[in-house]
């Protein structure tokens, strides 16, 4: 299938990891490593929070999360944490469970309905044992779109949609996302692939693309132009996330400075501050 040369690939990498130790020595590294990256993520402004799932009970902050339960531990680690540190994680993992890969490229072509029209070229792929792919289309009232390819319960499963709406960081149609999740078997070999590629990079591009081209849709050509984000660095600032101590400073800013303002210029300063405990500074 011929690459799409509206698409220009601008980032590549794991996006969620799942992967658990016994209670031994190797476990007991995979939490030491899984704590520090947790105080990492505190030191970005995330807050610490008690977290528990599937037996296990530990903490989270931002992208990471740990758990200990009677036959070892778990961690978790998710968007820009797994992007900087799945190594790390599956260097002292003895099995995982999930890892997912993306792409994620900049459309010059600004077309909002990408996702739409993936949904018919899915249909028209070619069939598997008579059938065509399985695909799920979903639209956003407040704009972007989300197309699901396969089974969840597969041991691979496909994402494509709208990332500069999905992160609020850019108008439809100029960002989009092909993602997939790995399970059970699948996950293990990716796993143990990208901690022997020397190009982890391009392995994950190669098996993202490979995925979504064999129902029908086209991706980025590879190694297609990074300078495409520079184009809209100002409106694709943050395609990451928000740390909480973003998050609350956006709140602010959106949310309480107008008030605060219209209190302020009706004379009511010292009211204000006074209020908020801040009376005398």
């Amino acid at each position: 299938m011929q690459p799409d040369t509206a698409l220009s690939l601008i980032d590549v990498g794991v996006d969620y990891v799942t992967c658990t130790a016994p209670r031994d020595d190797q476990g007991e590294r995979l939490n030491e490593v899984a704590l520090s990256l947790m105080q990492e993520q505190q030191g970005l402004g995330y807050d610490s929070r008690l977290w528990k799932g599937q037996g296990y009970h530990g903490k989270a902050a931002g992208g990471v999360q740990v758990g200990l339960r009677y036959d070892g531990y778990i961690v978790r680690l998710s968007s820009t944490a797994a992007a900087s540190h799945y190594r790390q994680v599956l260097t002292h993992a003895r099995n995982v469970s999930r890892i997912d890969l993306q792409i994620t490229a900049y459309d010059s072509s600004h077309l909002a309905d990408r996702a739409h029209i993936a949904y018919y070229l899915v249909d028209d792929a070619p069939r598997r044992g008579g059938r065509p792919p399985s695909a799920s289309l979903r639209i956003n009232n407040h704009g972007g779109q989300t197309l699901y390819v396969g089974s969840r319960q597969s041991d691979v499963y496909g994402r494509f949609y709208d990332k500069g709406i999905e992160s609020k960081a850019a108008p439809a149609g100029w960002f989009w996302r092909q993602e997939i999740e790995a399970k059970r078997k699948v996950a293990r070999t990716l796993a143990t692939d990208l901690l022997t590629e020397q190009s982890p990079a391009d392995r994950i591009a190669r098996t993202v693309v490979a995925f979504f081209a064999a129902r029908g849709i086209p991706g980025p050509p590879h190694g297609s132009c990074r300078d495409a984000l520079n184009l809209v660095a100002d409106r694709a600032a943050d395609l990451g996330g928000r740390s909480d101590h973003q998050r609350r400073l956006r709140w602010l800013q959106t949310a309480v400075a107008p008030s605060v303002r219209k209190m302020v210029n009706c004379g009511g300063r010292e009211a204000v501050l006074s209020a908020l405990g801040l009376g005398g500074q």
